[in-house]
């Protein structure tokens, strides 16, 4: 059997991993966009053209999967800049489109910073619920299974692992939000309060982790 799916049945068996891994997964996409929203922030809205649309293929473990070529042009002060894609997963249509460009025109995207931010913080939320469900998982599991002492002693040690895990992800959430921030906070502009909602929700979780995390290594103590 492939090593990969091995590993998926693993996951599957106990499904709070499979949490813990999407949690991890979403939050490195959330930090992802964050980090381009700061890329793209003094791009400039303009009109720009696709063009050269062209689907290929490419086979994956003996699936084959589309992939979309295009340029995509625009104008400034009457010179022509390019930027072209190669072997792109999503298509998009040919003709006038709405994109943000680089001040020198030396790059060009199709989302803006404020968008971006949005599509951060969607990631961030799936994160933190991911997160929430696979502890609550993990504890009725644990809540209905007799175990010997070596079980006991594994559970253990997984809560001490998966709670310190989660937390870490949580202050890393808060660390990004309050980077992300902070700024607009000094200057007096508008932050929507959903942000703050995001951090209470980081910080609590982030709390019951550390609890959880200091039960299991005192409990662990009297096996030793």
């Amino acid at each position: 059997m492939d090593k990969g799916i091995r590993g998926l049945l693993v996951l599957l068996q106990k499904p709070y991993r499979l949490c813990f891994v999407l949690a991890g997964l979403f939050l490195f996409f959330s930090g992802t966009m964050f980090h381009s929203s700061i890329i793209v922030k003094d791009y400039m809205e303009t009109t720009g053209e696709v063009c050269n649309l062209e689907e290929t293929a490419e086979i994956r473990q003996g699936v084959k999967e589309p992939r979309y070529n295009y340029d995509l042009i625009w104008y400034e002060d009457g010179e022509k800049y390019e930027k072209h894609f190669h072997k792109q997963i999503d298509t998009i249509e040919e003709g006038e489109i709405t994109i943000w460009v680089r001040p020198d025109n030396e790059d060009a995207v199709f989302s803006n910073s404020v968008e971006m931010n949005e599509n951060a913080y969607n990631f961030l939320a799936y994160a933190l619920i991911a997160g929430l469900i696979g502890l609550l998982l993990y504890g009725f599991a644990v809540m209905n299974r007799r175990e010997s002492r070596s079980q006991t002693i594994e559970r253990l040690e997984n809560a001490k692992l998966y709670s310190i895990l989660v937390f870490i992800l949580c202050l890393i959430g808060i660390v990004i939000q309050v980077v992300m921030e902070y700024p607009a906070y000094k200057n007096g502009e508008y932050i929507n309060p959903v942000i703050f909602d995001f951090s209470i929700a980081c910080g609590v979780i982030a709390a019951g982790c550390l609890i959880m995390f200091f039960c299991a290594r005192r409990k662990l103590k009297r096996y030793e």
